[in-house]
């Protein structure tokens, strides 16, 4: 399963660096000084997700981007990206294993509770001292 997971999550930064989103996407303002990767990786451990990767790209902009398995068949990948500003945005997409392909699901097939869960953990990396 790794493998499966690796594509997913590569497919998930393709996606970042085109610049999609999904109404899973939730951002505020931090000092990136104040709550550094540490506090990122904190909370996504805190919600059950693997040991995050972390990418920086143009622009200083760091994306830290870790998984959790749902099922055989299915992943849950969180993206935090911190801004050099301090805006920092949490977003959680679904993917799941289909015939042969690994699909991103929309809005109306992942689960509802994932725009929460990243409204709360934006809200946790923000407290993190």
């Amino acid at each position: 399963m790794k493998p499966k997971i690796t594509l997913c999550l590569a497919l998930v930064l393709s996606g970042v660096l085109l610049g999609c989103s999904t109404s899973n996407r939730h951002s505020a303002t931090a000092s990136v000084l104040n709550h550094g990767q540490s506090a990122v990786e904190i909370v996504l451990a805190g919600h059950h997700f693997a040991p995050p990767t972390t990418v920086r790209g143009t622009g200083d902009v760091v994306w830290t981007i870790a998984a959790r398995p749902r099922s055989n068949s299915a992943v849950e990948i969180a993206q935090v990206e911190t801004h050099p500003d301090g805006r920092i945005t949490v977003e959680i997409y679904s993917c799941q294993y289909v015939a042969s392909e690994w699909a991103r699901l929309g809005p109306k097939f992942a689960d509802p509770g994932l725009k929460q869960e990243a409204m709360t953990m934006l809200d946790q990396i923000l407290r993190i001292p």
